[in-house]
């Protein structure tokens, strides 16, 4: 049996809990964040499910987990997780907190 470690941050938005991936992704095939994100999808939407489902989560529960950019211009990358469904975000040229 194999053993997955993620590191993550949990905050609350609005009362909201919101969980961050940091590391753990995994490698994702694909030449756009569109194929990366079905890629992901078809092979580790376990983890999607493992982190934000309970007992490690609840229906309230959004997150994210980080990627490397796709293009030099990226500074992130990330797929924005909820309980239903992957979002994709691409094209951050900066972060605004």
């Amino acid at each position: 049996m194999s053993k997955s470690v993620f590191k993550c941050i949990d905050a609350h938005t609005c009362g909201n809990p919101v969980r961050l991936i940091v590391e753990g992704a995994p490698i994702l095939h694909g030449t756009n964040m569109s194929e990366k994100r079905q890629f992901f999808l078809n092979n580790f939407d376990w983890i999607r499910k493992g982190l934000m489902f309970e007992p490690r989560g609840h229906d309230m529960m959004s997150g994210a987990i980080l990627f490397h950019p796709i293009a030099l211009k990226m500074i992130l990358a990330f797929y924005l997780l909820k309980h239903l469904d992957v979002y994709q975000c691409v094209d951050m040229e900066r972060l605004e907190l």
